[in-house]
C-alpha cells in the first residue's frame, strides 16, 4: 500500500466516517492513526494535503456541552490532530484550524472544564487539551484586540499550573508560552502586571514577537525587565547542576534577542558588551559543554550576538572587540595545549559559525587567518584520539572541522590557496575516513566548494567525476583493481592537472602515510593505506615516477623513537617487493620485548603483527631479543587465532619465520636455538592451538610429532588438520596428511563440552573442500579409497550436527562432479537425501554408513523434537513411496544388522585413528541410538509384514535380548530393550509364538526384580506387559498388573493365555 493510498484512507474517514455522535469504531480509528504515522517518511507529500484534511476532521469537534458520546468523537479528532502535528510540524498543522473568534469562549469553558479540581488532566485526554490550546493560539493572534484577554491568560496560568504539578506539561509549555507571549505582546498593561512571573520560554517568545513588529512602543520598565541583574539570574540558573538541557537551550535562544534590544532600541552598548562578557564567561560554556547538541546552538548564539553590533558598527568601533575574540578563538585551538575534546568541539563550531554568517569576511581574507585556517583544517580534519576503554574517539572533531571548511567554501571572496588546501583535505577525508557520516559531510563540503569555485581548482568535466564518487563503501576506497574505482578516477583527474600534479599528488600520499598510516588508531585503515600504496605503486600511469619519489620522501622522515614505529614497519614490509631498497632497520632494532604487553587488545595485536611481518620480509640472523619476542608472540596470539582479521595474516607471516628458525645457524647464539624449540615443544604440549597450526610448515616430518598430536585436545588436532591441507598436501608428507584428514572424518571425542569432534570433522571436510582436484584423482585411482571418503562424508551428511551435514554435503557432490546436476534442488532434506543415496549408491559398505548416519538423526536422544520428526517422517514417506517389497525388506534387515550383536559388544574396545581420537563413538551409546530409532519407528506403526516376504521377529529378539543380557549393568539400555521387545510383539500381529516368548521373558525379568532395588525396572517391565496385554484385549490381566499382584500370579499366567 504506497502513500496514495493511505492518503486516500485517510481522507475518506476524516470526510465521511467520523460520526458527530459515535466517533470512529476503533479500528478504522486505530487504521486512520497508522496510515498518517507511515507519512513520517516523507511529511512533506502529507503537508500539500493539510488544508484538505484538517478543516473537515475539526468541524465535527464539539465545542459546546461535552455529552459521553461526542467526548468519544472530541478525543478521536484530537488523537488524529495530534497525528497530523506530529508527523508535520506544529507550525505547519495548527494554522488549517478554525480562526471562529466566537469559538473563543467555548474553548476557555472547555479547558476550565478540564483543569478545575475535579478533572486533574490525565493520559487519555492530554491530546484533547493539546488540541484546545493550539485552536486557542491561533485566536489570540487574531489582529483585534481580545476584550477578555486578561482572563484568558487567567485560563493558560490555571492550565499551566496544574498541568505541571502532574509532570505532562513538556508537551503543552512551548503552546501555552506563544499564547501567553501573543497576549502579553498586545497589552503593555497586562506586562507590566506578569513580568516578574514569566518563564524563560514565555520571555523568549515575548521577545521574538516585538522584535517581529515593524514598529512598537517599549511598554514602561521594559528597560528594567532586560536589566542585567535578571540576565545574571538566568544564566546563573543555568549553571546549577540540574538544571534542564531545554532550559539551556530556550536561554541560549533569548540571549541574542536581549543584546538586539541592548544596541538596536537601547542604545545601551555598554550593557551589550556586559552581555556578551556573560555569554563567554567560562561557567556558564561549561555547562554548554555537556551537550554536544548545546554546543551548535552556544557557538549560533555568540554570532547572532554579535550581528546587530556589527551592522551598525560603520565606522569600526567595536571591530577590534570582534576581532579579538574570533583571534582568542583560533589561538586556542592552535597553541592550547590543556584544551579538551569539548572545548576543541566548540571552538571549532564558533569559528564556523562566524565564517557562515558571511560578517566577518576578514576571517577568511586576512593574511594571517588564511596561514591559520589553514593550520586548524589541517589539524582537525585528521583529528583521532584513544579513549581509556580503547575506543578511538574524535569523530565530532572531524564533523566540526567539515563544517568549518563548508562555511569557508561559501565565503565569496576565498582565497585560492585556502580553495586548493580545502580542495584535497577533503576530497582525502571523503574517500578515507572510517566514519560513513565523516564521508558524507566531507563529500557534502567538497560539493559545495566546487559549485562556487569551480573554476580556480578543476576543469567542468573533472569536478562532475569527482563529484560524482560514491563514499558509502569504505574498503572500495582502498582498492585500485579497475579503472572505475575511486582511486582511479582521482587518479586520472590529478594526471590532467599537470600544473597541480606534484601538489594533489604529495598531499594524496601526505594522507595517506602520515594519517592513515602512521597516526592513525583504526589499525585497519593502516593495513588497507599500507596495501594501497603498494598497488599504486605496481601501477602502471603517468605519475607512477613521482608517486614514487613522493612515498621516498616520506620514508626518510621516519624516526626511530616515534610513537608511530609498529605502523612504519608495517607500512615498509608491506611495499618490501616494489621498493626493495626502503628499510626501516634503525626501527627494528630499537625495539624490545617489553613493547609488547599481554592485554588482548587490538593495539599489541597490531604491534606483534607489524613487527614480525617486518621480521619476515628483512629476516636475518636472530639474536636473544628477537627470539624473547617469537616466543611472547606464540603465547600472545595462542587464543585468537581464530580471529578473522589478525589471526589469519599472523598464519600467514608465522611459518616463514618457524622454517627459517629451523636451522641453528641463524641463531646468533644456540642458546637462543635451543630455548625457542624447548618453548615450542612446551607450549605444543599445553595445546596451544597456534603452535599446532604452525607445526604443519616445519619441514621436519609431522609423524615426529604424533605422541604430541595424540595428546592434544580436539581444538589443538582441528587447527593441526587445516594447517596440514595448506601446507602438507603437496609436499613429501602428502601421504600422511592425506591419511590423517580422512582418519579425522571419523573422530567422535565426548568431553565434557559434548562432541567437541566435530571440530576435528569440520576441520577435515573443509581440507577436503579446499583440495577437491587432489581427492578426485585419489577416489579415481583406488575403490579402497573411494569406498572409505565417500562413506564417510555421506554419513557426516545425515548426521546431527546441522551445519556441518550441509558442508559435508557439498563437499560430496562436488567430489562425485554431481554437484552442477543438483543445483537449485533442495537435496538437503532428509526425504531427498533418503531418495539420493537409494539413487545413487550400490555399494554396502556405503549405504550401511548412511544408515548409520540416518539412524543417529531419527534415534538422536537429544535433539529438537522438529528434527526428530523430520527424520522419521521422511523416513517413513519413503519407506512406503519409493521402496518395494524387497527393497522394504533389505532396509528393515539392513538397519537390523546394523546394531552391534551381543558377542560384538562383549568384544569390543575402543578404536582410535591415526591422530589418537576415537573413531567410533562409544558403543552403549549407538546401541541406545539405534534402538530408539526402531523404537520410534515402530511406535509410528511401520508395516513390516510384507506379502510373500518374511521379516525375523525371532531373530531380531534374540539380538535385542542378548544386547541386555550383555549390558545388563545399563539400566536405559535395558528400558530400552524391554520396550523394542514390547513393540516387535504387537506389530508382529500373527507371531504369537513371539508374543508368548517376549512375555515370558519379560514376566522372568519381573521375578528378578521384585525383591531388588530395581523399581524403575520393574515399572517398565509392568507398563511393557500392559501394552502387550491391551493389544490382546485381555483386560483381566492388566487389572491384575495394575493391582501389583502379577508377581505372584505370574507362574500360571502363561498357562491361562491361548496362543
Amino acid at each position: 500500500m504506497n502513500l496514495e493510498s493511505h492518503l486516500k484512507h485517510i481522507r475518506t474517514y476524516v470526510n465521511c466516517n467520523i460520526d458527530t455522535n459515535i466517533g470512529l469504531n476503533h479500528s478504522k480509528f486505530q487504521n486512520t492513526l497508522k496510515s498518517i504515522d507511515l507519512f513520517q517518511q516523507d511529511p512533506y507529500y502529507l503537508e500539500k494535503y493539510l488544508n484538505e484534511l484538517i478543516p473537515p476532521l475539526v468541524e465535527k469537534f464539539h465545542y459546546g456541552e461535552v455529552s459521553n458520546h461526542n467526548t468519544t468523537t472530541n478525543n478521536q479528532i484530537a488523537q488524529i490532530y495530534y497525528q497530523f502535528s506530529k508527523v508535520c510540524g506544529f507550525k505547519k498543522t495548527y494554522f488549517h484550524l478554525s480562526d471562529n473568534i466566537y469559538l473563543l469562549t467555548p474553548i476557555l469553558s472547555q479547558l476550565n472544564e478540564l483543569f478545575n479540581s475535579g478533572h486533574t488532566p490525565s493520559n487519555h485526554n492530554w491530546m484533547l487539551i493539546y488540541y484546545l490550546l493550539s485552536c486557542l493560539l491561533l485566536l489570540v493572534q487574531s489582529p483585534f484586540k481580545l476584550p477578555n484577554d486578561s482572563n484568558v491568560y487567567s485560563t493558560i496560568k490555571n492550565c499551566e499550573s496544574t498541568y505541571s504539578r502532574t509532570g505532562g506539561i513538556l508537551l503543552v509549555q512551548p503552546i501555552i508560552s506563544l499564547i501567553k507571549a501573543h497576549l502579553l505582546s498586545s497589552n503593555d498593561n497586562l506586562f507590566i502586571r506578569e513580568k516578574n512571573n514569566l518563564d524563560l520560554l514565555t520571555i523568549n517568545y515575548y521577545l521574538r514577537q516585538k522584535l517581529t513588529l515593524s514598529s512598537f512602543v517599549i511598554p514602561a520598565s521594559f528597560h528594567d525587565f532586560l536589566a542585567l541583574e535578571n540576565i545574571k539570574s538566568w544564566i546563573l540558573q543555568a549553571t546549577t547542576q540540574n538544571t534542564s538541557q531545554t532550559y539551556i537551550a530556550t536561554l541560549l535562544k533569548t540571549l541574542p534577542k536581549i543584546g538586539k534590544f541592548y544596541v538596536e532600541f537601547f542604545q545601551d552598548f555598554e550593557s551589550f558588551e556586559s552581555l556578551l562578557n556573560l555569554c563567554l564567561d567560562e561557567t556558564f560554556q561549561q555547562c554548554v559543554l555537556l551537550y554536544t547538541e548545546l554546543r551548535f546552538k552556544y557557538a549560533r548564539m555568540i554570532v547572532k550576538c554579535l550581528i546587530p553590533i556589527q551592522d551598525i558598527d560603520t565606522e569600526g568601533t567595536y571591530a577590534d572587540v570582534c576581532n579579538e575574540l574570533i583571534q582568542i578563538i583560533i589561538s586556542k585551538i592552535l597553541t592550547e595545549v590543556n584544551i579538551t575534546h569539548d572545548e576543541l568541539h566548540l571552538n571549532l563550531l564558533l569559528i564556523a559559525e562566524f565564517i557562515r554568517s558571511q560578517k566577518f569576511p576578514q576571517i577568511v581574507t586576512s593574511d594571517d587567518n588564511e596561514l591559520r585556517l589553514a593550520k586548524i583544517i589541517d589539524k582537525c580534519i585528521k583529528f583521532q584520539n584513544l579513549g581509556m576503554n580503547y575506543n578511538i574517539e574524535g569523530r565530532k572533531i572531524r564533523d566540526a572541522t567539515n563544517f568549518l571548511c563548508w562555511s569557508i567554501s561559501r565565503s565569496n571572496k576565498l582565497p585560492i590557496s585556502l580553495q586548493k588546501l580545502i580542495f584535497s583535505k577533503l576530497l582525502c577525508c571523503a574517500m578515507f575516513d572510517v566514519d560513513l557520516n565523516i564521508r558524507r559531510g566531507a563529500m557534502a563540503a567538497l560539493q559545495e566548494l566546487l559549485g562556487r569555485h569551480s573554476t580556480t581548482i578543476l576543469k567542468q568535466d573533472d569536478i562532475v567525476q569527482i563529484i560524482q564518487l560514491p563514499v558509502l563503501n569504505l574498503k572500495s576506497n582502498f582498492i585500485h583493481e579497475d579503472e572505475h574505482s575511486n582511486i582511479s578516477n582521482i587518479l586520472s583527474v590529478v594526471e590532467k592537472e599537470c600544473y597541480r600534479l606534484d601538489m594533489y599528488l604529495e598531499e594524496l600520499i601526505d594522507w595517506i602515510i602520515n594519517y592513515n598510516i602512521g597516526i592513525n588508531y583504526d589499525y585497519q585503515i593502516v593495513k588497507s593505506s599500507s596495501t594501497l600504496i603498494s598497488i599504486l605503486l605496481s601501477t602502471s600511469n603517468n605519475a607512477q615516477h613521482r608517486l614514487t619519489s613522493i612515498i621516498q620522501e616520506n620514508i626518510t622522515n621516519f624516526e626511530s623513537n616515534s610513537s608511530n614505529k609498529f605502523q612504519h614497519l608495517y607500512f615498509i614490509s608491506t611495499i618490501k617487493p616494489l621498493l626493495p631498497d626502503e628499510k626501516c632497520t634503525f626501527i627494528f632494532d630499537g625495539i624490545t620485548h617489553k613493547e609488547f604487553s599481554n592485554s588482548k587488545t587490538a593495539k599489541t595485536t597490531f604491534y606483534y603483527t607489524a613487527w614480525l611481518k617486518y621480521l619476515s620480509s628483512f629476516i636475518a640472523r636472530l639474536n636473544s631479543e628477537m627470539t624473547t619476542v617469537i616466543i611472547k608472540s606464540l603465547k600472545y596470539f595462542s587464543d585468537i587465532a581464530n580471529d578473522e582479521s589478525s589471526g589469519k595474516e599472523f598464519l600467514k607471516i608465522l611459518p616463514q619465520i618457524i622454517k627459517h628458525m629451523e636451522n641453528e645457524n641463524n641463531f646468533i647464539s644456540s642458546n637462543d636455538y635451543t630455548k625457542f624449540w624447548e618453548s615450542f615443544m612446551k607450549y605444543l604440549r599445553f595445546n596451544n592451538q597456534l603452535c599446532f597450526s604452525l607445526l604443519p610448515s616445519i619441514s621436519l616430518n609431522a609423524a615426529k610429532f604424533l605422541d604430541i598430536i595424540k595428546n592434544s585436545n580436539s581444538e589443538s588436532k582441528s587447527r593441526f588438520i587445516e594447517s596440514l591441507s595448506t601446507y602438507c598436501l603437496s609436499t613429501e608428507n602428502s601421504s600422511f596428511a592425506i591419511e590423517a584428514i580422512i582418519d579425522s572424518l571419523d573422530d567422535y571425542t565426548l568431553t565434557t563440552k559434548g562432541d567437541v569432534g566435530r571440530l576435528v570433522r569440520t576441520s577435515a571436510v573443509r581440507s577436503i573442500s579446499a583440495h577437491i582436484p587432489l581427492f578426485q584423482k585419489l577416489i579415481e585411482e583406488s575403490t579402497e579409497m573411494y569406498t572409505s571418503v565417500v562413506s564417510k562424508l555421506l554419513r557426516i551428511s545425515v548426521e546431527p550436527l546441522e551445519s556441518l551435514r550441509l558442508e559435508s554435503l557439498n563437499v560430496l557432490l562436488k567430489l562425485l562432479a554431481m554437484d552442477a546436476q543438483y543445483v537449485g534442488n533442495n537435496i538437503t532434506t532428509n526425504y531427498n537425501l533418503l531418495k539420493f543415496q537409494k539413487a545413487t549408491f550400490t555399494d554396502r559398505e556405503i549405504k550401511r554408513s548412511f544408515w548409520k548416519g540416518y539412524c543417529f538423526s531419527g534415534g538422536a536422544l537429544h535433539s529438537t523434537d522438529m528434527q526428530i520428526k523430520d527424520s522419521i517422517d521422511s523416513f517413513l514417506e519413503f519407506y512406503y513411496t519409493d521402496l518395494d517389497i524387497n527393497q522394504k525388506l533389505e532396509t528393515c534387515n539392513e538397519l537390523i544388522r546394523i546394531i552391534p550383536t551381543g558377542q560384538y559388544i562383549k568384544d569390543w574396545s575402543q578404536p582410535y585413528n591415526l591422530m589418537g581420537s576415537p573413531s567410533e563413538r562409544p558403543i552403549s551409546k549407538v546401541v541406545s541410538t539405534l534402538l530408539k530409532f526402531w523404537e520410534r519407528i515402530l511406535e509410528s506403526g511401520i508395516d513390516i509384514d510384507l506379502p510373500g516376504e518374511k521379516f525375523n521377529y525371532q531373530g531380531v529378539f534374540a539380538r535385542f535380548y542378548n544386547i541386555q543380557l550383555t549390558l545388563r549393568n545399563n539400566p536405559q539400555i535395558k528400558k530400552q530393550i524391554i520396550h523394542a521387545c514390547t513393540l516387535l510383539a504387537i506389530n508382529s500381529g500373527c507371531e504369537p509364538k513371539l508374543t508368548k516368548m517376549v512375555i515370558e521373558k519379560l514376566l522372568q525379568m519381573l521375578q528378578q526384580v521384585a525383591n531388588a532395588n530395581g523399581g524403575s525396572i520393574k515399572q517398565c517391565i509392568i507398563q511393557n506387559l500392559i501394552l502387550i496385554f491391551l493389544d490382546l484385549e485381555r483386560h483381566d490381566i492388566v487389572h491384575k498388573l495394575n493391582s501389583n499382584t502379577i508377581i505372584s500370579y505370574s507362574a500360571s499366567l502363561l498357562e491361562e493365555l491361548d496362543f
